[in-house]
């Protein structure tokens, strides 16, 4: 609690608007007001997540975003395989005035050729931004991240070396040297910005080494440390969705290319996620989605287990692909940045419509074991 705390105040301190803006957006998360009474309208988001590229450097065994065959699934040789710079200035010029969080995701958002003329942009209009990324590129462009005051990187890492190679290949010391680079030139230059945290997919490679990672973030000295229950489908509707991605009915990304078959025993992730929670840990440790205990055996083991039918992402949150195409989240994506303006998008009949229609009908079969919905 106290490194939450001490890590707001300091945001606060850099940017005054965001502690305003995280004020404001917790009152709306707590009231939902505009879920209860506005009939499919929506207050406008507190994240826009931008998939600058989905160009990735690593292939990894078990991708909730790629599938089971990565480099198949994208398709190489497009245009939009990064996102045209022109499109992100217009949007974030139409937005900085709410002042939302941008997540800067992809792929791998630090293969974007623009990545640092848009960090800089971002900056420039006092704009709280993350980065999402695998961590390889980190030591490259480590200097400019500090001097920018890119305000946190969420750098994916699975567990100590031998566990982290096994899923994202010999990747792990390439990384560490990466963080602790950006450690090294913030401790030189007395900055502290950006923030580091580690986020760590639970997956069967490991689910039995969940403490042990949390042991390495310590000794690593990085700011917070968050476990991820993974994204994942069943058969049926995987090769459903799958299909639809290779006809094109669907964003090219194929976010549910995963299927679980077992390989994690829920009784020791209860036992290990039970242990970290009641230790004294120097640094934040957070589960995400934030599953009740007791049900997080439900959610491994019983597809039809009935946790909460609804999903606020639509009213929350906005994703914008490298195509321009936006909507509340990679498997429905209803309009484009590229001949609308964001305002237009927001509150539009498409986007009203679609609003009113999960509220009233609940989550698709898409939607499972998204991170995005309530448990």
């Amino acid at each position: 609690m106290k490194g939450r705390i001490a890590n707001l105040i300091r945001n606060s301190i850099k940017n005054p608007s965001y502690a305003l803006q995280v004020g404001k957006n917790k009152v709306i998360s707590l009231t939902n007001l505009d879920y209860h009474l506005l009939n499919g309208y929506s207050f406008l988001p507190s994240v826009i997540r931008i998939d600058l590229t989905y160009r990735c450097n690593l292939k990894c065994k078990i991708c909730f975003e790629f599938g089971e065959n990565p480099q198949q699934t994208f398709k190489s040789g497009k245009d939009y395989e990064n996102i045209p710079f022109e499109y992100l200035k217009t949007v974030i010029d139409e937005v900085s005035f709410f002042k939302p969080t941008f997540y800067l995701s992809g792929g791998e958002p630090l293969l974007y050729p623009g990545i640092i003329e848009l960090l800089e942009y971002l900056q420039n209009k006092k704009l709280y931004c993350l980065i999402n990324t695998n961590g390889v590129l980190l030591e490259k462009y480590a200097r400019d991240l500090v001097k920018l005051g890119v305000d946190k990187i969420i750098v994916s890492i699975d567990g100590p070396e031998e566990v982290h190679d096994l899923n994202r290949g010999k990747t792990f010391k390439k990384i560490i040297e990466g963080i602790k680079v950006i450690k090294d030139i913030k401790k030189r230059e007395n900055r502290y910005f950006p923030l580091i945290r580690i986020n760590s997919l639970i997956t069967p490679f490991n689910s039995e080494h969940l403490e042990d990672t949390v042991t390495m973030a310590e000794k690593l000295g990085i700011d917070s440390l968050t476990f991820q229950h993974p994204m994942f489908s069943n058969e049926e509707v995987r090769k459903g969705y799958v299909e639809c991605v290779k006809n094109d009915k669907l964003n090219q990304i194929n976010i549910l290319g995963f299927t679980y078959e077992g390989g994690i025993d829920t009784d020791s992730l209860l036992r290990q996620i039970t242990n970290i929670k009641s230790k004294k840990i120097k640094i934040p440790v957070n589960f995400y989605p934030d599953i009740k205990i007791n049900e997080i055996k439900y959610y491994y083991s019983d597809l039809n287990y009935k946790f909460e039918n609804k999903c606020l992402s639509a009213w929350r949150k906005v994703i914008i692909t490298p195509e321009g195409k936006i909507g509340p989240c990679v498997n429905h994506l209803l309009d484009n940045i590229s001949h609308k303006s964001f305002r237009e998008i927001w509150n539009s009949s498409k986007y009203v419509t679609f609003r009113k229609n999960l509220k009233k009908n609940g989550l698709f079969p898409s939607c499972m074991r998204c991170c995005l919905r309530e448990y």
